[in-house]
């Protein structure tokens, strides 16, 4: 089972730099779920102010960044067993991460022939 999980910190979060403590912590734990294979992509968002691009019926269309009511601090690609290891992953995370929460998309996987 592979899941798209985005994490949102709380407002105010945003803008403290986590510690170097903090930082080498995430570390390990990024370095430990890659080698075991659950963690198999991240990263973060960029704040360039562009906002987000639609197409609706045939017309692009940008968005204002400040129009968007949550932030969204960075996303992860997993891949569990179950959901039980899904769940175990992520309260893991935002242990480390701090307030905030993480949404959780369960991503579409091709049968494999």
């Amino acid at each position: 089972m592979q899941f798209l999980t985005i994490y949102k910190p709380d407002q105010g979060v945003t803008g403290t730099p986590p510690s170097p403590e903090q930082m080498a912590e995430m570390r390990a734990f990024a370095e430990e779920s890659m080698k075991s294979g659950v963690l198999l992509n991240t990263g973060s968002f960029i704040a360039d102010g562009k906002g987000s691009m639609r197409l609706k019926q045939g017309e692009f269309t940008i968005g204002d960044p400040s129009d968007s009511q949550t932030q969204m601090g960075g996303f992860a690609i997993l891949k569990t067993e179950d959901e039980k290891q899904l769940q175990e992953v992520v309260k893991r995370f935002l242990t480390l991460a701090g307030d905030g929460t993480c949404e959780i998309l369960r991503l579409f996987e091709m049968p494999q022939n």
